[in-house]
């Protein structure tokens, strides 16, 4: 054997064992998560009248202005991910369209409880229409 083919062999050991053990790991983990109750379970396919309604209102429903404010919102980095995963699957809405979509409907919802809040805690103030 070569010096280079020696190297290789191994490199391709210690990361066979190192495979080993992090599958090793993760089939313990696994387990007792299974056991403890936290494994993720799994969820109900909504039926397809809620999901062409979820569609409607935040995938395809696109606003015709601009963002121009340029401001920085920080999210937590799973529902990043989460975001990036909806909005990559659907290809008819980027992120920032449909953030907008679910604050405007959040918006809607909820606009009593939000007056009735901003209210409590300012009352001096009137109240403030939301607009798109």
């Amino acid at each position: 054997m070569t010096h280079y083919t020696t190297t290789a062999c191994i490199l391709l050991a210690a990361t066979a064992a190192a495979a080993a053990l992090f599958i090793r790991r993760a089939a313990i983990y696994r387990r007792r998560s299974h056991r403890a109750g936290t494994a993720p379970q799994p969820q109900p396919r909504p039926d397809t009248a809620q999901d062409d309604g979820y569609r409607r209102r935040y995938v395809l429903n696109r606003w015709d202005g601009a963002f121009r404010s340029g401001k920085t919102v920080r999210i937590r980095p799973e529902h990043y991910e989460r975001l990036r995963q909806i909005t990559s699957r659907s290809g008819a809405v980027s992120m920032i369209a449909y953030v907008d979509n679910v604050l405007h409907a959040h918006f809607e919802d909820y606009a009593e409880s939000i007056d009735r809040y901003c209210r409590s805690r300012n009352p001096s103030r009137g109240r403030k229409q939301w607009t798109r």
